[in-house]
Parts: structure tokens; sequence; C-alpha cells
């Protein structure tokens, strides 16, 4: 491409979604920024915006400008665009790494040694598999009965295609909560969830790559922290989620040379929602305990309004 303009070459749309997979988005344009940057500087942090649904059937042009260039930091901003409009922007700052600086660690930090390795845990797509049998097991009874199964039906359809993306995505996931569930929510009620992740195959990669895989995996199931919270589902009885769009996501890099195809322990909160809005922070520990990275993002969550008018009541 010309001087600072990059183009994607694959989008992927979720099952159930409006558009492109954001996570897909902020890793193609922080990549964008890091091919901009000497090697030596080292991507620390990412703050971006969803503006605009991304359309899988058109390209995505990434316009990057550079906004500083000093010895230790360089700050670039990426404006993604589709048919001439901006549907997402990323401000990303460099930094050459001080070793030497002094460092601490909050007293909140997560023992991860105490909670259940991977190797004991059931894989999202088994997870997946085993709720597709239960669903029909489900549709089985509810026509031996003579009712309807179209809700159902519908259900299955939707795991099922959860499933065949689940299989051949990028990262290999493995939640920790038993009661996890694959229709877009985590434990009802339950204001935070954790799994363990991974990349399924090696990655043979400088560090820039390697973080874009992050920002990639850290979209996985963020916003469901807060549906999850909020006891909401997109196919269940009332209050039924109509929409759950992330606004906005940043990221905070603590360590570099990192290496996605270890196992990494993904944990999420949500510490509050109101007016149709929620927010969730996230943390990526290594399997030692290390502090990876942090995650902040603020999301669109919806439910369904009675929309009987007010004089009726």
């Amino acid at each position: 491409m010309d001087t600072d303009l990059f183009r994607s070459l694959r989008l992927w749309i979720p099952a159930g979604a409006r558009g492109v997979f954001g996570g897909q988005v902020i890793a193609q344009a922080s990549l964008a920024a890091a091919k901009t940057v000497p090697e030596e500087q080292k991507m620390h942090s990412l703050h971006s915006y969803f503006i605009l649904a991304g359309n899988p059937d058109l390209p995505i042009l990434y316009q990057v400008e550079r906004i500083r260039d000093g010895k230790s930091y360089a700050t670039r901003t990426v404006q993604a665009k589709q048919r001439g409009r901006t549907i997402f922007t990323i401000t990303c700052s460099f930094h050459r790494p001080e070793p030497m600086q002094p460092h601490h660690l909050g007293p909140d930090h997560l023992d991860v040694t105490k909670l259940t390795p991977p190797e004991q845990l059931k894989s999202e797509e088994d997870r997946i598999q085993q709720w597709i049998t239960q669903v029909n097991h489900r549709i089985e009874k509810i026509k031996k009965d003579g009712g309807d199964s179209t809700r159902m039906e519908k259900l299955h359809y939707f795991l099922k295609m959860k499933l065949e993306e689940t299989v051949v995505g990028p990262m290999e996931v493995k939640p920790l909560d038993e009661s996890y569930g694959a229709e877009g929510s985590g434990i009802s009620g339950e204001p935070h969830r954790m799994f363990w992740l991974r990349s399924r195959a090696p990655i043979r990669a400088n560090d820039s790559t390697k973080k874009a895989l992050l920002a990639y995996a850290s979209d996985l199931h963020l916003m469901g922290t807060v549906s999850g919270a909020l006891g909401l589902r997109f196919r269940t009885t009332k209050p039924k989620l109509s929409m759950m769009v992330s606004l906005d996501h940043s990221m905070w890099f603590h360590a570099n040379d990192l290496e996605p195809h270890e196992w990494m322990l993904y944990v999420m909160e949500s510490p509050w929602s109101a007016n149709g809005r929620g927010l969730v922070n996230g943390k990526i520990y290594s399997r030692e305990g290390q502090l990876l990275l942090s995650v902040a993002q603020e999301g669109m969550v919806r439910v369904e309004l009675d929309k009987t008018p007010l004089n009726k009541l």
C-alpha cells in the first residue's frame, strides 16, 4: 500500500453480531500503527472507539497519522474506513523499554497458581457441544409432547454456528465457570468471569504481531460480562437482551515478548451498568501469575422495552 495506508485482507463477523468482530479491527489497526514505528519501540497502550459496524464484504482501509516521534515514546492515530466513512479510530502509544526503572504490584494481585489449571477444564467447544446436546433433548421432548419447538430449533442453529466458528478460531478457550453458557452470558447475576486462553498454534512473529493477537483475544466475551451481571441473554424470556455492542476499548501492555501460545488467565469484572451502557475491566495473567496486560471497555447493553403506550397502562 501507499505510505501509512494499509488494507485488510479478510474480515470476520461472529454469529449474531451486527458487524465485523471488534477485536479483529483493533488487531489490524494496531499492526498498521506498529509498521510505522521502529521495532525497538514497543506498544504499551491503545485507546479506541467503535463508530460504525464494519461490513465484512468490503475491505477496511487503515490510514495512519504520525502524531509524535520521540526518543522514548512514539504516538500513532489510525482511522479505519469503509466507503469513505470512518468506522473505527485508535490511538497507539509506543515506548522504548526501560527495564532498570523501579516497579511495584498492587495488593489485589490474583494468585493464579491456586486456580484450576486448564488441563483439568473443558474447552469452550466441548461446552457448546454439551449445550447443543441438551437443546436436542429438549426439542425431542417438545415434539413428543406435541408442542412448538421453533424457538429451540433457532437456538440449536445459533449454537451450531457458534461451535463452527469457535473450532476454527485462532484462540483456545477454557472457562473456569461451570455455569458458563453459550448464549452471550456468564453466570446470571454475577459481575465477573474467568477463562484460560492461548493461541491454537505457536506464533513465530515479532512483538507487535503477538500483541495484535492478544488485542484480538481481549475482545472475546468481554461485554458478555455485563449481560451476565444483569442476568440477560439473547434467547430467554423477559427482560430480553436486544443489543450488545462495544463502544470503546483500551489496553495497557505491562510486558513485552509475550508468548500467546502459552496458557494465560483472562479475568473480567463489570463494576457498573446503567442507561443502556456497561463497563468491563479485564486483566490477563501468565500461568505463573505475572500481570501481562489490562483492558477496559464500555459497551451498549439494551433490553427489549415494553412498547405499550403509557396511556394504556
